[in-house]
């Protein structure tokens, strides 16, 4: 049975918007392996499915990188809004430093005097 290319057209149409291809050929009333036969014997077709997938490629390209810019965006928004937390944290800590640091070096002393008298 002969397709017209009103069904062709209807095929591309729906994986376009799919992306899948077992939907679009059901939706068009094909079988997929009517669908990889056109696509073996008419170069027309063929090449109208690899300008669809090319298409499709770029999208996804692009949706990916949204997302990633996305949830870089997120993060960074989190770290900057956590960071003045960070910043008290690390000044407590570095006073606890200085302090024992300080402890032990009076200690120190003490200890060297001591061991002289």
């Amino acid at each position: 049975m002969a397709h017209p290319e009103s069904t062709r057209t209807a095929v591309l149409t729906r994986y376009r918007q799919t992306g899948n291809l077992s939907q679009s050929a059901s939706a068009a009333g094909i079988n997929r392996v009517t669908f990889y036969r056109w696509l073996a014997s008419d170069p027309v077709f063929a090449a109208r499915f690899v300008e669809v997938q090319s298409e499709l490629r770029a999208i996804r390209l692009q949706r990916a990188t949204a997302e990633r810019d996305e949830r870089a965006r997120v993060r960074v928004e989190r770290i900057a809004a956590a960071r003045p937390i960070w910043a008290a944290s690390l000044a407590k800590a570095r006073e606890r430093k200085r302090v024992l640091l300080e402890a032990r070096r009076r200690r120190s002393a003490t200890a060297y005097r001591n061991a002289f008298r």
